[in-house]
């Protein structure tokens, strides 16, 4: 079955039953492999938006909540700009009070020989400060300053 139909078993087709099923959505992302789905993600995402009237972001961040949400935001957010969501992985683990330096420093190695240098292109643009800046201004770790 094409992903994007496996989307579409995601909304229910009863006009009085609101909502996501967020099991089949769960499910859907599990069995996809990584590489399908970023190979494909941008048309599919694209249908299922046309489905719903509305982006996926929004669509899982208003049907769902707590675990479940932690659970489907991640994959959604990484296979749609992979880039955009490690920016923002760094960004909030350097923002939130006492920076998570393990958290930090995981991303970083885990990163840098793949797109690292995108990731903090994607920073910049997004934040409007630079990626070295903003280690640099975190006082918890004086270690990340050599990064």
């Amino acid at each position: 079955m094409v992903l994007t139909e496996m989307l579409q078993h995601t909304v229910p087709y009863d006009p009085k039953i609101r909502g996501t099923d967020e099991m089949k959505f769960i499910f859907i992302l599990c069995i996809r492999s990584v590489t399908h789905l970023m190979r494909n993600t941008r048309e599919v995402f694209e249908d299922y938006e046309k489905i719903i009237n509305k982006s996926t972001e929004d669509n899982m961040k208003n049907e769902t909540h707590g675990s479940g949400e932690e659970a489907i935001l991640p994959p959604v957010k990484c296979t749609q700009s992979p880039h955009s969501y490690f920016a923002e992985c760094l960004y909030y683990t350097m923002k939130e009070a006492g920076t998570y330096g393990g958290t930090l420093i995981r991303n970083i190695v885990s990163r840098s020989e793949i797109d690292l240098n995108l990731i903090k292109c994607q920073f910049q643009e997004v934040y409007g400060k630079t990626f070295r800046s903003t280690i640099m201004a975190s006082h918890e770790f004086p270690t990340l300053k050599s990064v």
